[in-house]
Order: C-alpha cells, then structure tokens, then sequence
C-alpha cells in the first residue's frame, strides 16, 4: 500500500503499511448516495432548462467509506454540502443516471452548480441522443473533479444538474464521490 500513497502524495516515500493505512483513513475515501427518488417518479425536463438531479440516499447500497472525522453530506436537493471539508480538498464524482429524451436527436449536457455568493456552473457536454426519442441514455462513467480552493467553493454546495434541448425524463441511479481531504 505505501508505493499508492507515494504515487499519490509528492514526497511521501518509504512508509509502513501502518502509516499508508492512516494516511488513507484520515484523508482518502468515498461516499456511495444511491436514489430511490426517481425511481417512480422520474425528474421531469423542461427544454433547454437546467434541473438539479434528486438524490435521496436511501438507496439498498448507499455506503460512507469517508475519512475519519470527514462530513460530506447529502443536501434536500440531492447535492453535496461541501461546507465541512478543508480547503484545498478534492472532490471526484461519478453521477449514474439515465436520460429519456421526448425527440430524437436531442443534445444533452451535464453541471455542477457550485459556490455560496457567487454561484458558478463546471458544464460538460454529454452529446447528441441519436437513437431516438423515449430511449435510455445511460451516464456514468465520467468522473467530475470538484476543487474546494477559495472560500465561495467551500461555504456553498455541489448541486449536480443536466440540461437536455428537449423535454425529457431523468432517472438517477445515484452517485459516487471520492474525498481526498487536505488536513
């Protein structure tokens, strides 16, 4: 375990497993939000307008891997509050939903709406639907790095959006976030 950590971390070398295994329990893990919400009720998409993915949690497999002492909890709309982490922390998510377009063709993009006062969206292009309109677009593969490096960043949350240029569904699976916490 010692050579991951001294890949990870610049200047950590030579390390007994004892301490690679308290560098990661006190500064890497993971938390697993899987979402029952829109399992029923998918999230309706209004056109070319951006809407928060719902997250509930309450997923069978949901799980909080996260290093001692480290708070990354769920928000009511289904973000990440990001307000307990240190600055400088990373944040790596990997969003798992499925996009149901209402016309073919339709082009699809995905946002972390970020920050407290000054709020800021990271877009990703998912691309063009082309296999037509009432078909599942599974996304899940890309992961997202949120950096907490100025105090607008770590006082606010992550809210995770998709806009689609037509109307459509949106039934989430969940979400993974690795935490590389700072201090």
């Amino acid at each position: 375990m010692s050579n991951i950590v001294s890949n990870m971390i610049p200047g950590v070398t030579n390390l007994t497993s004892e301490q690679s295994g308290l560098i990661f329990a006190n500064h890497i893990g993971y938390i697993d939000y899987n979402d029952t919400s829109t399992t029923v009720t998918p999230l309706e998409l209004t056109e070319d307008v951006w809407a928060t993915i719902p997250n509930d949690g309450l997923g069978s497999f949901s799980r909080n891997e996260l290093p001692v002492g480290a708070l990354l909890p769920l928000t009511a709309e289904g973000g990440l509050d990001l307000s307990n982490l240190p600055m400088n922390s990373l944040v790596k998510v990997r969003m798992d939903f499925i996009i149901y377009p209402n016309v073919n063709n339709a082009f699809a993009e995905f946002g972390i709406l970020l920050g407290s006062a000054s709020p800021y969206r990271l877009e990703k292009t998912i691309n063009t639907l082309p296999q037509g309109a009432g078909r599942g677009y599974h996304v899940g593969l890309d992961q997202s790095l949120v950096y907490i490096g100025d105090t607008n960043t770590k006082n606010g949350v992550a809210l995770f959006q998709v806009k689609l240029s037509t109307g459509g569904t949106v039934v989430n699976a969940g979400m993974v976030a690795e935490l590389y916490k700072t201090e």
